[in-house]
């Protein structure tokens, strides 16, 4: 039986903000990845001098709804190999008129400008604000659980309904709204921070406004992750980086599942690994006759590092100037000029 190449497995998981890259190597081996939204890269992760055979790189940071290509590099007993790839970050699923499901009675259009796509469809309004007589359904297959904004798409009119019926539905809750389709042309709110737990939607349009002789107009419906839950501010973690690691049990940021006193929280923010003990942040302090340099890692995108400092151990921490820079090797560097005697200490915080 033939052995597998030297790096194998190569697997890379993208997320709205973040990605997961994992490969394995037959020996024992180095861990960084080059990255970025041309073959070019331009972005490295922290080198990881551990010898292991599994490899997991997060990259955070990332731009939503982009593609990105990837190169991992292990150092095996002096040799060096490489592999590559790419992953998109996807956060938007846009429906349009071919998505839909339609009963009743519609007709398909494409007479006007201010249309998403080709084409939409449309139906008239019916006076019994009860019962509908049709519907369209855009039942959507989301990235991944979490929190959604929802919004849609229609052209304007002057006889298009100023009462749209509209339900945004999850596997747990339904949003009901109404929509005044006279002016359309741009995305139109539904919901915002719409939680969808299983990773699916739908939104349900009807024609029941209660109006006589209006249209409603089924054209395009989008779903976008909300972002903001990547950056929690509660301490809690998203659901995505605890399933990477635990599986289907979303833990709690205050917990230390390791046992290495970070809590989830930390670990998610550091870019450590939470189930790993050994996995650590490294802050390394150098001072010269006319500079101090601090190194630290990992370094991760989409986060605030602030450098702090004391004179004594007792004084009181202050923040310094400056963002740190990064390295050949990818980790963070703050250079402090003139030099300070004294103690530093790095905060970290997910992006605003």
């Amino acid at each position: 039986t033939a052995l597998p190449p030297p790096i194998y497995n190569v697997n890379a998981i993208g997320y709205p903000t973040a990605a997961f890259i994992t490969w394995n190597t037959l020996s024992n081996g180095t861990s960084q990845v080059a990255y970025g939204t041309n073959s070019t890269y331009g972005l490295v992760s922290t080198f990881d001098a551990t010898l292991r055979t599994n490899h997991t790189v997060m990259l955070s940071g990332l731009v939503p709804d982009r593609l990105y290509y990837f190169q991992i590099t292990s150092v095996v007993s002096g040799t060096t190999y490489t592999a590559t790839g790419t992953f998109t970050t996807t956060a938007t699923v846009i429906l349009q008129e071919p998505d839909g499901a339609y009963i009743g009675d519609w007709t398909l259009s494409s007479a006007v400008g201010d249309k998403f796509g080709s084409y939409f469809q449309y139906a008239n309004t019916t006076t019994d604000p009860f019962s509908p007589d049709a519907t369209a359904t855009f039942n959507a297959s989301l990235p991944l659980a979490g929190k959604y904004d929802v919004s849609m798409w229609y052209p304007s009119g002057a006889n298009h309904t100023t009462n749209a019926q509209v339900f945004v539905e999850g596997s747990t809750a339904i949003v009901s709204t109404s929509v005044n389709q006279t002016v359309g042309g741009k995305w139109v709110s539904l919901a915002s921070g719409m939680n969808f737990p299983d990773s699916a939607g739908s939104v349900v349009l009807m024609n029941n406004s209660g109006e006589l002789n209006k249209t409603v107009i089924a054209n395009a419906v989008k779903f976008v992750y909300n972002v903001g839950q990547d950056k929690p501010t509660d301490g809690s973690v998203p659901a995505w980086w605890s399933q990477f690691y635990f599986g289907t049990n979303v833990v709690a940021g205050s917990g230390d599942i390791d046992g290495d006193g970070y809590s989830n929280f930390s670990e998610y923010v550091l870019g450590t690994i939470p189930n790993d003990p050994s996995s650590a942040l490294h802050f390394a302090v150098q001072s010269s006759s006319n500079a101090v340099t601090i190194v630290f890692g990992p370094y991760q995108g989409g986060r605030v590092y602030r450098l702090q400092y004391r004179a004594t151990v007792t004084s009181a921490w202050t923040t310094l100037p400056g963002a740190p820079t990064t390295d050949a090797n990818g980790n963070g560097v703050f250079t402090v000029s003139p030099t300070l005697t004294g103690f530093f200490r790095l905060q970290a915080a997910v992006g605003p």
